[in-house]
């Protein structure tokens, strides 16, 4: 029931929870509430964040909570009281935030707070601002549709002393065209290269390896940063088939970002961004046997990879010219063989 309909129900019951409050009639709203709490509790799969859900009906017990503490005297107030304070004792000291314990609140930053249920998130974050910081960034557009944007945006704001705009939205649309933009999607499978909104004639282009926020500027300026701020190394589609999301892997020079097919075919789908395009692939074959990668465009093959197994990350580019305004970009690889892409980028030349 919603809470509107509790309320609706409260306000006609209690007239006559003040003519008799120890008759039917006044228990009345406690059942109700009760009631539909335990069907809540029923319907409904619990979820740490799903608990702000009962607050209607906790609030409504309180009525009755309060004409019944009314008849039992200060002595039982008192000890009930102090029974619920000790109740509160463990929800002091969760894994997110302990209260008391070596890594309590008191003892680290609220930056640090931050990423405690994310901490992989905390390097990138990191980047993207420092990275905004480097370009003198003071107005940015934040499109946020499947992640946890708001230690990046409270780190943007909380330097220019005041100076600096922040705009949210979740589909991209904004009236002041903005000097960057970062993007969080940690559930899509689509990546592309540039971004376009409404009133600017630039396009955006993305820049560095700060997944998953990544970060666009406008496209000039991206192009005289291009060296020392290259495309991210995942770039340049709209829609993916069969290639598995971000996973952290060792390699000889340290953990790095990689991402595996997941089957035998991986289909990009992308925007042509000019007439002559590039695919570059850095990949791995994990396996004791040779693939031969077969790259196809629009259904004809464009290409075929030989990645050998044994000899680390072999790169590889190719160049493509698609004929119409969408492309489709599709990989093969024998079923036993599954590449590892350390960077899949599809990008105008």
């Amino acid at each position: 029931m919603r809470p509107c309909s509790w309320g609706l129900v409260f306000a006609r019951c209690l007239p006559g929870w003040r003519s008799g409050a120890g008759g039917a009639t006044g228990r009345l709203p406690l059942l109700l509430a009760g009631a539909g709490l335990l069907l809540a509790c029923v319907l409904l799969k619990w979820q740490p964040w799903g608990t702000r859900l009962h607050l209607p009906a906790f609030a409504l017990l309180a009525v009755g909570i309060a004409v019944w503490a009314e008849r039992i005297g200060p002595r039982v107030i008192g000890a009930c009281a102090l029974l619920c304070g000790l109740g509160v004792l463990p929800s002091l000291e969760p894994d997110i935030r302990p209260v008391w314990s070596p890594t309590s609140i008191f003892t680290t930053s609220r930056w640090q707070d931050y990423f405690t249920t994310h901490p992989q998130d905390r390097a990138p974050a990191e980047a993207a601002l420092g990275l905004l910081a480097a370009q003198k960034v003071e107005r940015l557009h934040v499109v946020n549709k499947h992640g946890f944007p708001y230690a990046l945006m409270r780190g943007f704001l909380d330097v220019g002393e005041g100076s600096r705009r922040l705009v949210v939205t979740r589909h991209g649309r904004v009236e002041t065209v903005p000097q960057a933009v970062v993007v969080v999607n940690r559930l899509g499978d689509g990546a592309p290269l540039y971004r376009r909104f409404p009133g600017s004639a630039e396009r955006f282009r993305a820049v560095g390896a700060t997944d998953p926020f990544r970060v666009f500027l406008p496209e000039a300026r991206a192009r005289a940063l291009a060296e020392r701020l290259p495309p991210p190394a995942f770039a340049g589609w709209e829609r993916s088939d069969a290639l598995e999301r971000d996973v952290v892997a060792q390699s000889a020079g340290g953990p790095v970002t990689v991402r595996r097919m997941s089957g035998p075919e991986l289909r990009l789908e992308f925007r042509r961004e000019a007439l002559r395009m590039t695919l570059r692939l850095v990949a791995a074959n994990p396996t004791a046997r040779a693939c031969e990668l077969e790259i196809q465009l629009d259904g004809a093959r464009v290409a075929r990879v030989r990645l050998d197994p044994g000899v680390g990350w072999q790169a590889v580019a190719v160049p493509l010219a698609p004929a119409g305004e969408q492309g489709v970009l599709t990989l093969f690889a024998p079923a036993e063989v599954r590449p590892v892409f350390r960077a899949l980028q599809i990008f105008d030349d």
